[in-house]
């Protein structure tokens, strides 16, 4: 990507991906803020920006994933707790998320659906002729 064998830019790309500013990036890459900027319009460095802050959110996700469980388990436990209160609140908690799992999962169902017909209608072959519109 760069004149210096593209590590520059992968310093660059990863401490914009972690949220650096322009100048706070600059300075890490050592590089002048005009030349991130420049970096910023080439579609290549924005590609890769993008994907590094897609590794960055897969991993972001997998950790909330493994947190989620804990937490599930957490619930769980405090549904035998000898306080009533704590028990309901337990149980409300787990029944709530339970139905957004259920809904989200619904929801994403139906816009699969959606794109798999989308997707069906765009690569049929058309059946109208130049002489059918109205």
């Amino acid at each position: 990507m760069t004149r210096n064998g593209g590590r520059n830019d992968e310093i660059l790309a990863a401490h914009l991906a972690a949220g650096l500013t322009v100048q706070e990036a600059a300075e890490a890459a050592r590089l002048s803020p005009r030349t991130v900027g420049r970096k910023l319009q080439e579609p290549a460095f924005r590609r890769r920006l993008q994907e590094i802050r897609a590794e960055i959110a897969d991993r972001v996700c997998g950790q909330l994933v493994n947190a989620a469980t804990e937490a599930a388990r957490v619930l769980q436990e405090l549904l035998s707790a000898s306080s009533d209160n704590i028990r309901l609140s337990a149980a409300k908690e787990i029944l709530s998320a339970a139905s957004r799992a259920r809904s989200d999962g619904e929801f994403e169902q139906r816009i699969r659906e959606l794109e798999e017909a989308a997707q069906t209608t765009r690569s049929a072959p058309s059946t109208s002729t130049k002489g059918d519109s109205k």
